[in-house]
């Protein structure tokens, strides 16, 4: 657990965890609990001697600034592969209004409440594509490591939750945040298994984003701004996202742009991948796919 912290407030790309006899019982534990882009797990007779990866092979690789310190150095943490031209990209506005009617993905019917709360054509229509995005990309999925030109080994990759080890993520509204600032960045989270991970802070003056909460399966706190910033210096949180800067990740405390979807999820879950050193390891693909790690669309 110790470890997995220093990992957490530390962030380097990889993590090289060597097995034996097979217990892989340790490794999974380290990779629930922190949210490294590159994972390798070495079995006895083929260990795992360094922390690469081949992008093209399904081995996701990519840069993350600790957490909660992004916004310091990048405007949305580096993916490989993805189209570089994306970082730079925004929805026209006509197009995210022709999505506010609906439909949302199946099974997330449930999310109706949170998005008729929100007011404005456009925002709606965000939140419907981040649903449609996080429906198709939700999973575990395989890479291929045999066959490519260098050693051979099992992969599998994909979007993940924030560590599992306790600390959370907390969207922090103040007096004049509005639920339609707050909305886009709780929709990623409201709609899978990270729910779980998330509590939404509120101005105690902040009737209307309380009151719209209040219809919502989600863990919310009211508290003034002093007391959001002294417990925030107590508990070790993973990350503080303050939504009305955040909505388009540009500072603007204004809706106009929004970023591809893709981008923009990427700034509050880990993605990435595990793999073994050793090939059609499928011991390592059952242990690991069962992993409740994994990003998942949750159902209710």
């Amino acid at each position: 657990k110790a470890l997995a912290g220093w990992l957490v407030r530390n962030q380097p790309i990889s993590l090289a965890m060597n097995t034996v006899g097979g217990d892989m019982a340790y490794a999974r534990q380290l990779f629930e609990q922190t949210s490294q882009v590159v994972y390798t797990v070495g079995r006895e007779g083929n260990p795992a001697l360094t922390c690469q990866a081949r992008p093209q092979e399904g081995e996701i690789f990519g840069e993350f600034p600790v957490r909660r310190e992004l916004q310091k150095f990048t405007r949305y943490p580096v993916f490989v592969p993805s189209p570089t031209a994306a970082y730079n990209c925004h929805y026209d506005e006509a197009y995210l209004a022709s999505k506010a009617g609906g439909p949302v993905p199946a099974g997330m019917e449930y999310a109706a409440p949170l998005l008729s709360s929100v007011l404005s054509a456009e925002v709606r229509g965000f939140c419907v594509l981040v649903m449609e995005y996080l429906a198709d990309s939700c999973g575990v999925n395989r890479g291929d490591g045999k066959n490519t030109g260098g050693p051979d080994r099992t992969i599998i990759w994909g979007l993940q939750r924030p560590p599992l080890g306790g600390q959370p993520t907390v969207l922090r509204c103040a007096v004049d945040t509005s639920f339609d600032e707050l909305a886009p960045t709780l929709v990623p989270f409201f709609v899978t298994n990270a729910r779980d991970a998330v509590r939404v802070s509120v101005d105690p003056a902040n009737s209307t984003v309380i009151a719209a909460l209040a219809e919502l399966d989600v863990a919310v706190v009211t508290e003034s701004e002093a007391e959001f910033e002294g417990a925030a210096a107590d508990e070790a949180l993973y990350n503080v996202i303050r939504p009305e800067a955040l909505a388009d990740n540009n500072n603007t405390s204004s809706l106009e742009q929004f970023p591809m979807v893709g981008q923009f999820v990427s700034l509050y879950f880990p993605m990435g991948h595990i793999k073994s050193t050793t090939v059609d390891d499928e011991a390592f693909v059952e242990y690991f796919s069962a992993s409740e790690k994994w990003l998942k669309c949750a159902t209710e």
